[in-house]
């Protein structure tokens, strides 16, 4: 179709508003104004409006703010000085780990040596003799279930097949 006989050229005003004014993306426009998303994109771009990047929508069309974890930067390093893992800290915090990571970084805090949590890695072996699983010894020991496995391996320990145990069968 040509420009001027698609009804949506007809209110380039109300597109370019809605693009500026109302943050709306391509998407949201595309429908509002029955045309394809290439379409939409012309109108705005003939009306001298420079387009956003991919994913740059502003903040009104976010679906949920994320919490300010580098606002609370005090917080992230006292836990993790109080020897909370990485993976409690984000939970807690309501983001994603290298986050935390990133944060801790810029405020200097070191991860954990090594040798503090490998100075455990007979109790870890021990633990997981017993049966438990690499993440019930990490939480317990206060380290991942990844470290674990690794203590476990590092030891010349023989690993268990993974997924559960088969039961064993009594016969009468």
């Amino acid at each position: 179709m040509e420009k001027s006989k698609h009804l949506a050229w007809g209110r380039q005003g109300e597109a370019v508003k809605m693009y500026l004014e109302d943050g709306k993306t391509l998407r949201q426009m595309a429908k509002e104004l029955h045309c394809c998303m290439a379409t939409a994109a012309k109108i705005i771009v003939a009306a001298g409006v420079k387009l956003r990047p991919p994913g740059g929508v502003p903040e009104v069309n976010r679906k949920r703010k994320r919490p300010d974890v580098w606002a609370q930067k005090a917080d992230v390093c006292q836990m993790r000085k109080s020897r909370k893992s990485l993976d409690e800290i984000a939970k807690k915090m309501k983001c994603s780990i290298n986050t935390i990571r990133a944060v801790l970084h810029s405020e200097g805090v070191q991860g954990q040596p090594r040798g503090e949590v490998w100075a455990q890695q007979g109790e870890a072996v021990r633990l997981y003799l017993e049966g438990r699983d690499y993440r019930e010894v990490g939480w317990l020991l206060g380290c991942s279930g990844s470290t674990v496995r690794n203590m476990i391996v590092a030891a010349g320990t023989k690993l268990r097949a993974p997924g559960r145990p088969r039961r064993t069968r009594v016969r009468p």
